[in-house]
């Protein structure tokens, strides 16, 4: 990779929002959570987190990277150079600054989505070193979980877990008693953008006076009875041929299949609890399950006003950029989509609608396709000094340079309309939750983003009970395994 000296731009972390239309308006009020800089306004002068890394020298070391590409809106990673694309070239800034700083070279071996996990198990089984650092999505973990092939981060002092660049509820939440086999954290720009959220058309707002859903959200009523209420009546048959498709209007546009994981966090869903240890317990199901099924359920397959296509994603493009649904189920990374950015009318973000008001806060839900960071078992313990230095450096740049740039400026910048849009994408990207079960989704079958798209997707059936009763032994048996692998 070319090697080139960048200058810390203060002009990069303090800026510039344009909204849609002719105002302009500056932001200096990006949230603690998730700017990666302190800046002090009387002196100008910004404090990043990558001035705190070690020094050190690695002569040229070569430091490979394996990870998934994917189809729409994945991990960087790499670029040969800088396009003008405000994220590209701070993905080029933050990898040569890497190299620079540390006197190594950046290797990435990357293959297509779904293959990475046959090819990390047969990298570690045969005791091949080469991959210096793993990545991978993570539902698809649990088997290698199982089977103890990455190193605890706790054991590369190099790494400190406590810093803002890496993200601690996925961290906690995927550790097992005490040891830490993944590590979330901003150089996998997927932990922004498969965030889950809702967006809402604001001329057809107004068009059918509905109430502000900003007002709902901030006095804590953004509820799934208050959010179906509001929609389930709203279907128009625009072109009068008495068939409501895709052509029509509907209160509510979702799919059949990854818009419904995402009820899973805002309805605080989750099969697996920790122990005393930190060891993971069964813990599904109970009166609350029932009663978040019950109300999904009722959304998606008993509301007039909601439109379920059974294409992944197909509505977003096709029912609310065309101005069809005054509501859409959808993820931050969609916002991104030509169509969304085409859209003549204004829209809104929103946090997923919960369960009822006593959960705290709006829990948002990350897509499985989530990337994580892990050190292979067959990395020898001389090496960890060099890939913990390595591995915080890629988050650390990519706190101080990356997430700005995907956060301020492509989500707040380009995709969003106004300041209470802006305020509730702080509100989505604070309260990211993660639960231990999403980590084997395809294999653990009471994962809740699995069961409830099963049923209600699939089946279209609300009875979890049954299903429960079914698949309890086998989802038992996984959480057994799992214990076994990492009791001491």
């Amino acid at each position: 990779m070319k090697k080139q000296t960048f200058s810390l731009l203060l002009a990069l972390l303090m800026l510039t929002a344009v909204s849609c239309g002719d105002s302009t308006q500056t932001r200096t009020d990006t949230p603690d959570t998730i700017s990666p800089a302190d800046t002090d306004t009387a002196s100008n002068t910004v404090t990043l987190l990558s001035d705190t890394l070690a020094e050190n020298d690695y002569n040229g070391s070569l430091f490979r990277i394996f990870g998934e590409t994917q189809a729409m809106h994945g991990d960087y990673f790499t670029l040969e150079n800088e396009t003008g694309d405000v994220i590209e070239d701070n993905v080029y800034r933050r990898n040569s600054m890497t190299e620079e700083k540390y006197n190594i070279e950046l290797d990435f071996y990357l293959v297509d989505q779904g293959a990475g996990k046959n090819m990390i198990t047969t990298y570690i089984q045969s005791g091949d070193n080469s991959i210096t650092l793993f990545t991978n999505t993570y539902l698809n973990l649990g088997a290698l979980l199982v089977q103890n092939y990455f190193v605890d981060w706790t054991q590369i002092e190099t790494v400190d877990l406590s810093l803002p660049c890496y993200v601690q509820e996925a961290v906690e939440t995927f550790s097992i008693g005490d040891k830490t086999p993944l590590l979330f954290g901003d150089f996998m720009e997927t932990n922004i953008l498969r965030c889950w959220n809702f967006l809402f058309n604001k001329r057809l707002i107004e068009e059918y006076d509905l109430p502000s859903p900003y007002d709902a959200v901030d006095n804590n009523e953004w509820t799934l009875d208050y959010f179906r209420e509001m929609i389930k009546d709203i279907a128009k048959d625009l072109n009068g041929d008495s068939i409501m498709n895709e052509n029509d209007l509907f209160g509510f546009a979702a799919d059949s299949l990854a818009t419904l994981d995402a009820f899973t966090r805002s309805c605080d869903l989750s099969a697996i609890a920790k122990d005393e240890n930190n060891l993971p317990v069964l813990d599904y199901f109970n009166e609350n399950v029932v009663t978040a099924f019950e109300k999904i359920y009722a959304l998606y397959r008993e509301s007039s006003g909601s439109y379920v296509a059974e294409e992944s994603l197909w509505h977003i493009d096709n029912l609310f950029a065309k101005g069809n649904a005054i509501f859409a189920a959808g993820r931050i990374d969609l916002t991104m989509n030509s169509a969304i950015r085409a859209m003549d009318d204004a829209y809104g973000v929103l946090p997923y609608p919960k369960l009822d008001a006593s959960i705290e806060g709006y829990p948002t839900y990350l897509s499985g396709t989530v990337s994580t960071q892990m050190v292979g078992v067959s990395q020898p313990e001389e090496a960890f000094d060099m890939i913990g230095t390595i591995t915080q450096a890629l988050n650390a740049y990519s706190y101080d340079f990356v997430t700005p740039a995907i956060y301020e400026i492509t989500l707040k910048t380009k995709n969003t309309h106004d300041e209470d849009s802006i305020r509730m994408l702080d509100i989505i990207l604070a309260n990211r939750q993660y639960s231990f079960d999403a980590c084997d989704e395809a294999v653990f079958p009471l994962a809740p983003n699995y069961s409830v798209r099963y049923l209600i997707g699939g089946q279209k059936t609300k009875d979890i009970a049954s299903y429960y009763e079914k698949n309890e032994k086998k989802a038992r048996k996984w959480v057994e395994d799992i214990i076994a692998a990492y009791e001491d």
